[in-house]
């Protein structure tokens, strides 16, 4: 399912579920004007309610797809080459810090070509010791420096997975929304049952 969030602000919050496009503002507004159309705000409220409910987990799966099935993927990539560059640089048991530090270095888009090629061939050296020590064949140095620098770069990877949370977390916003105006629907139609039998 395709959804795509345009405009923040009270006015105009657009939500666009597989072409259909929903005014977030003008669905969340209680029409109280009269008994017909409240009642008909009370019998869509659950369903209403549902939809965006089920509209919110889909981006929360999404968002697990994405860390589960590519980023932790990207992660362990960047963080093996990582390994290979301090291993060559003499660090032998690199902390955690270190490895994220050095993945901006060898991964970051800021990094221009010649130190590319200049930082991957010090990883290779440092894949070359690790694949001796354990006694397993080498690709050659043009072959690891194509599957080094096979994904995108840290700041893409990155911004597509915040770019994911942060869609994740208005969907669950305007869920929790429909939340609240059914509630307030339960209660506008409670006070108006009290009054209609209270003869106000």
């Amino acid at each position: 399912m395709k959804v795509v969030v345009r405009g923040q602000t009270l006015e105009n919050f657009i939500v666009e579920v597989d072409g259909q496009h929903f005014d977030i503002h003008h669905e969340l507004v209680v029409d109280d004007t009269s008994g017909a159309t409240l009642g008909r705000e009370q019998r869509d409220a659950a369903a209403k309610e549902h939809f965006w409910a089920q509209i919110a987990l889909e981006a929360e799966r999404d968002m697990e797809d994405f860390d589960k099935t590519f980023f932790a993927g990207f992660t362990a990539h960047v963080e093996r080459y990582a390994r290979y560059y301090l291993r060559a640089r003499g660090d032998r048991d690199p902390t955690g810090s270190s490895k994220e530090k050095t993945a901006v270095l060898l991964f970051s888009q800021n990094v221009d070509e010649d130190d590319r090629v200049a930082n991957g061939r010090v990883a290779y050296l440092g894949y070359l010791e690790e694949m001796k020590k354990v006694g397993l064949n080498v690709v050659s140095q043009v072959d690891f420096l194509a599957k080094m620098y096979e994904y995108d770069t840290m700041e893409v990877n990155e911004r597509l997975r915040l770019a994911l949370s942060y869609k994740t977390k208005q969907l669950k916003a305007v869920s929790a929304a429909f939340n609240t105006k059914s509630w307030s629907i339960k209660t506008l139609a409670a006070d108006r049952r009290a009054l209609i039998a209270s003869n106000i």
